[in-house]
């Protein structure tokens, strides 16, 4: 069901604007919306107040934080988020909204230079042990078939191909010993998952002439790496197998300090974008507000309940300099009003499917 709402009108002395904006922020109960426009027999001695400089330059920065937040916490493990997020905010949240948003833009800078420092060696590690593994078969396979020595001179392309298409190899072997005037060789053998595997040599002059054939025929060539080219294939082996040993733990020892660098960080990265938007929000909502040389004004809408609340609120801060009253919604203005939902616990859980379509109107 949808909760009753109850426009409000909030005028006070601009001595106290920060401070009101302050507590209506804190309690979080008011939709505050565009005063200067909607009837200009009510507003026509206001003005839309103007960011100042150092507020537009505020503004600048929080953006770009926001960008730079956005970037990290995609990267947050689930793992590293506290179960009560709200508790832990508050244990930092109070020295970050003393932070000026240079410091904060700076040490932001600080967490993402770090962190796409352990991601870059992260995935690097990664693409090298999926390309190692792909050799590892390939030598595997091959080992058994091929020379002691491979020959100097030559240089070697790995090629990979479903067993269905094995009847391109006496096409391949006619296509090479006509591109290299029979100045090549073909070591086969035989692979898991229905592969064959080919290693190619050729003369270095030959190189460019075989490359371009074997992709235009779009055969599945894999380069070696530079330890086959001029070592046997006994030795390339061992180097590949003792990385394949030694890169997993180092992946293990990158995946650790990522998960150190989230435990630790988390709580400020989460906090950092609460201010940050909480910021954001009130250098937005200060364009909607509307201003005489000595007052402010604020419209906006509370659900009915709270309206004595927020009366009270500010009456007890401001010793009568900020006054609430309530204001009457023309019928043509009614869809201004902004929807909430309040339904019994039952159903609470289903405010989230019904979310995905547009509320009704209020």
């Amino acid at each position: 069901m949808l909760t009753p709402m109850s426009k409000v009108e909030i005028i006070g002395s601009k001595n106290y604007y920060q401070e009101t904006m302050d507590r209506l922020h804190s309690w979080g109960k008011l939709h505050i919306e565009d005063v200067v426009g909607l009837d200009p027999r009510e507003t026509h001695a206001f003005r839309r107040p103007e960011l100042s400089s150092p507020q537009q330059k505020e503004r600048l920065m929080r953006e770009e934080l926001k960008k730079l937040l956005s970037d990290i916490t995609l990267h947050i493990p689930k793992e590293a988020v506290p179960l009560k997020p709200q508790k832990m905010k508050k244990l930092v949240r109070e020295e970050i909204e003393k932070m000026p948003p240079e410091e904060a833009l700076s040490q932001v800078k600080n967490l993402i230079s770090s962190l796409h420092s352990l991601l870059q060696r992260q995935k690097q590690i990664q693409d090298e042990l999926s390309v190692l593994k792909e050799y590892h078969s390939l030598v595997e396979a091959l080992l058994p078939v091929l020379p002691k020595e491979l020959k100097k001179g030559w240089e070697f392309e790995g090629i990979i191909l479903d067993k269905i298409h094995k009847e391109v190899l006496p096409l391949l072997r006619g296509e090479l010993k006509r591109l290299t005037n029979s100045n090549y060789a073909i070591f086969p053998a035989s692979m898991k998952a229905d592969r064959i595997a080919l290693i190619v040599g050729f003369k270095e002059r030959y190189a460019q002439g075989v490359r371009d054939f074997l992709w235009n025929k779009g055969m599945n060539a894999l380069q070696l790496p530079h330890d086959l080219k001029d070592k046997p294939f006994q030795e390339a082996f061992r180097s590949i197998q003792d990385k394949l040993t030694a890169l997993p733990q180092e992946l293990e020892d990158i995946n650790s300090q990522l998960k150190i660098f989230f435990l630790e960080n988390t709580p400020t990265i989460l906090s950092l974008e609460a201010v940050n938007q909480d910021r954001l929000s009130q250098l937005q909502v200060f364009s909607n507000i509307a201003q005489t040389k000595y007052t402010f004004l604020i419209h906006g809408y509370v659900p009915s309940n709270e309206v004595s609340n927020l009366k009270k609120l500010l009456a007890s801060d401001f010793n009568g300099s900020v006054i609430v009253h309530s204001i009457a919604v023309p019928r043509e203005q009614e869809y201004r009003i902004p929807v909430r939902l309040s339904n019994p616990r039952p159903f609470t859980a289903l405010e989230r499917l019904v979310s995905f379509f547009a509320l009704p109107r209020y």
